[in-house]
C-alpha cells in the first residue's frame, strides 16, 4: 500500500512541475540550422545515427545527406522491418551506410523491447 502512494504521489509531482514549468520549446530548427552551418563549413563531414529506424520517419539527419556529397554516415537500426526499408532507401549509396546492429558496452545478444 505504501509503495501504491509513491507512485501516485510521483505522478502528482511529476503533473505540478510540468504544469509549472510550461511547454517545452520546440528547437527542431534551431539544431538543423547549427547541423547545416556546421556541415557547410567542413570540407567533410561523418555522422553515425544510433537508431535510424527507416531513415526517414522523425530523421534529421535524412535531410542532411541529400544535399551534401561530403558527407558520410553510418545509420544503425537493429529492427529487421525499419532495417530493410532504410537499406533500399540507401541502396547504391557510397557514402551511406546501413548496419542492422545496435550499440551496447559489450557483445553479445540482447532483448529489444518496443513501444
Amino acid at each position: 500500500m505504501r509503495d501504491m502512494w509513491r507512485y501516485i504521489h510521483a505522478r502528482t509531482v511529476v503533473r505540478v512541475v510540468a504544469r509549472l514549468r510550461g511547454p517545452v520549446a520546440d528547437r527542431t530548427a534551431d539544431v538543423q540550422a547549427f547541423l547545416r552551418k556546421t556541415i557547410e563549413s567542413q570540407p567533410s563531414f561523418s555522422i553515425l545515427q544510433v537508431g535510424a529506424y527507416d531513415g526517414v520517419s522523425n530523421d534529421m539527419v535524412h535531410d542532411l545527406l541529400g544535399p551534401y556529397d561530403h558527407v558520410r554516415a553510418v545509420l544503425l537500426e537493429p529492427q529487421p522491418g525499419p532495417f530493410s526499408l532504410l537499406q533500399k532507401r540507401w541502396d547504391g549509396s557510397s557514402r551511406v551506410v546501413p548496419v542492422r546492429a545496435a550499440l551496447s558496452e559489450s557483445t553479445g545478444v540482447r532483448p529489444l523491447y518496443l513501444i
